[in-house]
């Protein structure tokens, strides 16, 4: 009897029971429900910025669609649901999509920032989760260090500072956000 109430405890959740949840500040890792803390206004702030800069950016180029917080399932068995903090999704990826829900894979661009309770160890693995499941870059802003990491599958991790600018590559052509502007008072 002690086996079948430790094997029910032990199941793990499906992306779809996920999906179910009253609780929005979760992600599904490895099948378990893993709470998170909700942002503070500083990485709000942040947050913010960069999606008003690539919103500004995307709506006089129509390359696709920005979202915040949008959930993807990043793996299956187990299943893994992840949100970036901020994500594009070019056209094409949009096409014939439903979303009302999570999406598989990964969006074209996830933006995480690495908050006061996350190292940026941390950061860094769930932005290359992303990657892994077909995200072409990841940026991971880091407010102690003032700076950007931007990671893709092919490329060294390139670092970004004050005063220079992360370029939107063959991603966003055209596009660059000033390091500055996303930690002015």
């Amino acid at each position: 009897m002690a086996t079948t109430s430790k094997t029910q405890a032990e199941r793990l959740m499906t992306a779809d029971e996920f999906m179910r949840l009253p609780d929005r500040y979760v992600e599904l890792i490895d099948g378990k429900v893993v709470h998170l803390m909700p942002p503070l206004l500083d990485h709000a702030d942040i947050s913010g910025r960069v999606f008003f800069a690539l919103e500004t950016f995307n709506r006089r180029h129509k390359l696709g669609r920005v979202f915040t917080e949008g959930s993807f399932r990043v793996q299956r068995h187990p299943e893994k649901v992840r949100a970036p903090d901020v994500c594009f999704i070019e056209n094409s990826a949009l096409e014939n999509k439903n979303l009302d829900s999570y999406l598989d894979g990964a969006p074209t661009l996830a933006i995480e920032i690495v908050s006061k309770n996350d190292s940026l160890r941390k950061t860094k693995e769930k932005a290359d989760e992303f990657l892994e499941a077909g995200a072409q870059a990841a940026w991971i802003i880091h407010p102690k260090q003032r700076c950007v990491f931007v990671r893709t599958p092919d490329e060294p991790e390139a670092k970004y500072t004050l005063g220079q600018s992360v370029p939107g590559g063959d991603i966003l052509p055209g596009f660059e956000l000033p390091v500055a502007q996303l930690f002015e008072d």
